[in-house]
């Protein structure tokens, strides 16, 4: 069985009511599996490590582009490694992407799922991301700093 997760990004500095916030966002990323947090969790920390991130605090268009572009390469470079071992799509870095149909696990979404397990709220006035769990509603599970390379 598949994790799923949303990411959305908020500029609300005190998230009082996550069910609110869902509801005012018009855009989600969304990830089919993996989306708990010793996986995705540790890709999205990851990417606000990058000094390139702080130059994306406060344009949130941006920041859902390359946080996806950021997710896809690694979900790419995967696969690749994999299919070198098991030789099932026939990918290889000249040719990562050679049916699509192989690769639906991401999406950009304008409303939240149903069958969410994790949402991954990246707060761009506090600059802290805060991991959501459903457990029949939202509960916030950690809330990290954004911590930056320099």
């Amino acid at each position: 069985m598949t994790t799923r997760a949303m990411i959305m990004i908020t500029e609300n500095k005190n998230i009082q009511d996550i069910e609110e916030e869902i509801e005012d966002t018009d855009i989600f990323l969304y990830v089919h599996a993996d989306g708990y947090p010793e996986a995705l969790g540790e890709e999205i920390k990851e990417f606000l490590s990058y000094e390139g991130a702080k130059n994306l605090m406060g344009d949130k268009e941006y920041m859902y582009a390359w946080l996806l572009k950021k997710i896809m390469d690694d979900y790419v470079k995967s696969m690749i490694d994999f299919d070198k071992e098991n030789s099932l799509y026939g990918l290889d870095e000249d040719n990562p992407l050679p049916s699509m149909k192989n690769f639906n696990g991401y999406g950009i979404s304008s409303e939240m799922h149903g069958d969410i397990s994790y949402l991954y709220v990246i707060d761009m006035a506090s600059e802290c991301l805060h991991v959501y769990e459903n457990y029949g509603g939202w509960e916030v599970i950690e809330i990290h700093p954004i911590n930056r390379k320099i």
